[in-house]
């Protein structure tokens, strides 16, 4: 960890004087990233691209890349996939024509990634089986001070620049909370820590939740339990596909490329591609590209359905309804418990194939009743019922609470846990004032939960890591040791998302006043959103008390060349057509 210097005092320490350097040089810089998924992989790329003199470190606490992902592929539950088209669930710039499905599974996900890392050779930059558990903002140093926790139980403190975390929403699993869960004699099983040597078939199996998790799990237990008790406390919209085209919707697809239409048509169900297809998108890269853009426009073109009042919303809700209620067919009690109250868009909308046919099946029962308790025997209710069996699985999520799995103190030894007890205060969905040098991507107020979001995840990545980076470099060239959005600023955004959308949702925190924490719109706004920072939204510490210090002696790093390697570095603006340039 580097000493506290002259250069990393804070603005007004000491008097001012002239820099004996050239134009923006660049100072040594180091960067801890927190997870290698499809963000802390991109991270690496980029970094490795872009920035110069930066030492990268990224610790992950799992023993191999692919995140969220890889957790799936060491821990599959039954039916584990991706609820979105697979060929939009890659980087913007890295199709993969190899998927088999529409709808990828877990390992075809994890090897995407996996290639990914090879192809670029990023494992050198990731330090496997490394948890970090703490990191907190040393103020006078200008640094985080970050503790890892290794696979032997031992831990080393490290320190960085820029702490990025990459650990996403969806990688801190939680048991339900209910008494007695140690106490079953069964198996009980968590489906984000899935036990391969659990065997359901023929036996009395209880699954509870009826989440992503829960509705994928349900339909394969149904054909090989022996019977299934469904327990949920909240009403659902099970709705086709998101990534398909709706039957009688306008397509996108270009009229010479009918087989893009009829992929579109098929994707309201999962699907497996035939091999010609396969084949195909391997040949023909073009039309794989027509094809995930109109993917991406089929999305993008339900955004109406999740502002409440909208037109489109009203449609949706009744389309929906009414397939629902076909499904479950005479089942009245059903009806009334699962088919929700509440508009749809205000709560994420699950794709569900399979899953309500299951749930009328009749070796399938739902429990409308509240758990009481987990016994010896199995589970009892809160009407005094008592259910028996031989497997209980947990499909009860994970902890979304935006705040990072570890502990980070920012400015003042202040836990994020309790800066955001009432509150998520999120500049853009990427970055928090009081906690400088901070940045991860898709927070609260990004584009990671609603419906125009579930779609394309990595290009918002994308984007939000080299958001980072321009900051990065804007710090590293301008002697600026901290920065943070301001307040007014993170204010002012959060004023215009939660007018934008007003109803209750699971994706906000609980309380009366709470707010959803969505992004304001579509994909490609989000995207302009990002494309353009807003510098003057941000709040700077300088290390020399002046914020053209940077300017230095009046040099560039070219002037120092030799004479004959002058002609291009210093002077690159005369040139022969008008073309970009700039001088290093």
């Amino acid at each position: 960890m580097p000493a506290a210097t002259p250069n990393g005092a804070r603005s007004g320490s000491k008097p001012y004087a002239l820099l004996d350097q050239p134009h923006s040089q660049r100072r040594k810089w180091k960067i801890i990233g927190v997870g290698a998924g499809a963000s802390g992989l991109y991270l690496a790329h980029r970094v490795e691209q872009r920035m110069k003199d930066t030492e990268l470190v990224i610790y992950e606490k799992n023993s191999d890349v692919g995140g969220t992902w890889a957790d799936c592929v060491i821990d599959t539950y039954p039916g584990c996939a991706c609820d979105v088209p697979a060929h939009i669930y890659t980087y913007s710039f890295r199709p993969n024509p190899k998927f088999t499905s529409y709808y990828a599974g877990n390992e075809e996900i994890e090897e995407y990634f996996r290639d990914f890392e090879e192809e670029f050779n990023l494992r050198r930059y990731i330090r496997f089986n490394s948890t970090v558990t703490r990191a907190e903002w040393k103020d006078n140093e200008g640094i985080y001070e970050v503790v890892i926790r290794n696979a032997d139980g031992g831990t080393k403190i490290d320190w960085c620049n820029a702490l990025v975390n990459c650990s996403g929403v969806l990688n801190n699993w939680k048991w339900p909370d209910i008494p007695g869960r140690t106490s079953f004699r069964g198996q009980m099983v968590h489906s984000a820590s899935w036990d391969p040597n659990v065997d359901c078939s023929g036996k009395r199996v209880a699954v509870i939740g009826i989440g992503s998790s829960g509705i994928q799990i349900l339909p394969q237990m149904q054909k090989i339990a022996s019977s299934v008790e469904v327990f949920f406390r909240s009403p659902v919209w099970i709705t086709p596909q998101l990534g398909g085209l709706a039957e009688g919707a306008e397509s996108p697809a270009p009229e010479d490329k009918p087989i893009i239409k009829d992929i579109l048509l098929r994707g309201q169900q999962p699907f497996k591609f035939t091999p010609e297809e396969v084949a195909m998108f391997k040949q023909d890269p073009e039309l794989l590209l027509t094809l995930r853009r109109c993917m991406e426009i089929v999305i993008c073109s339900s955004i109406d359905a999740f502002r409440v009042g909208s037109a489109k919303q009203l449609e949706v809700q009744e389309v929906v309804t009414k397939q629902m209620e076909e499904k479950l067919g005479d089942n009245e009690e059903l009806k009334k418990h699962i088919i929700p109250k509440f508009a749809v868009g205000c709560r994420r909308p699950t794709p569900g194939a399979g899953f309500l046919e299951s749930l009328v099946s009749p070796n399938v029962t739902p429990v409308y009743s509240g758990i009481e308790c987990f016994n010896k025997a199995g589970i009892k209710t809160k009407d005094g019922e008592q259910h028996d069996f031989d497997v209980i699985i947990c499909a009860t999520g994970f902890q979304i609470g935006f705040v990072p799995f570890f502990e980070l103190k920012g400015r003042g030894g202040v836990r994020m846990e309790d800066a955001w007890s009432e509150a998520a205060n999120c500049y853009l969905g990427i970055a928090v004032p009081g906690y400088p040098n901070y940045f991860t991507p898709l927070r609260p107020r990004g584009p990671w939960g609603n419906g125009t979001v579930l779609v394309a995840v990595p290009i918002k990545l994308e984007l939000n890591i080299d958001y980072f980076l321009s900051m990065m470099i804007k710090m590293q060239t301008q002697g600026i040791t901290a920065c943070e959005p301001g307040l007014k600023a993170t204010e002012d955004f959060s004023r215009h998302a939660d007018e934008w959308q007003n109803c209750k949702s699971w994706y906000k925190r609980n309380g009366a006043n709470s707010k959803p924490y969505l992004w304001c719109g579509t994909t490609p706004s989000y995207l302009k959103t990002q494309s353009t920072i807003r510098f003057e939204d941000w709040d700077y510490e300088y290390m020399h008390g002046n914020r053209f210090a940077y300017i230095g002696n009046g040099l560039v790093g070219a002037d120092y060349l030799p004479i004959k390697e002058k002609l291009e570095k210093p002077v690159p603006y005369l040139r022969l057509a008008d073309t970009p340039w700039e001088i290093e």
